[in-house]
């Protein structure tokens, strides 16, 4: 989860409380601010990670968190990054790798951001990336993102 607008504190836990309601919230990361990834923005990002576990298919999930997204007031531009007031991503899905017009698993840009990493870390740190064959610590090694975020 990402959030650059708005009460940052705020979107994160409305999004968390709308995610539970399609299962089990199993964990939740600390808070991480970094600034924008991709695009330039005077707006710092609050990141976060939680493990959701759900009855739901991968595709069901991201429909769902879609949905709260717009919700939230998310607005997609065709063009690429811009300032959210939440950004939902689904990261893995039990080391599923699959690739469909709307979801790619594990996400195609998870190894590229600390941002993402760190967090994954703290409520997965046993995890191997499917595709990769590499773990969390080996991840956040090889990563190229050089911007360190901060815990909050």
């Amino acid at each position: 989860m990402g959030t650059n607008l708005g009460d940052k504190h705020q979107n994160l836990a409305k999004a968390r409380q709308a995610i539970s309601a399609y299962g089990t919230l199993e964990q939740k990361s600390g808070v991480y601010e970094s600034p924008a990834w991709g695009y330039n923005s005077t707006n710092t990002y609050f990141n976060q990670v939680v493990v959701l576990s759900t009855e739901l298919d991968p595709e069901a999930v991201l429909e769902n968190l879609l949905a709260i997204e717009n919700a939230m007031g998310r607005i997609r531009l065709e063009d690429g990054y811009s300032d959210r007031t939440i950004d939902l991503d689904v990261l893995d899905y039990d080391g599923i790798i699959s690739s469909s017009q709307r979801l790619e698993l594990p996400h195609p840009r998870l190894h590229l951001r600390k941002f993402t990493l760190l967090p994954m870390a703290e409520v997965a740190q046993e995890w191997v990336h499917p595709v990769f064959k590499l773990s969390m610590d080996d991840l956040l090694a090889q990563c190229p993102d050089e911007v360190l975020p901060l815990r909050l």
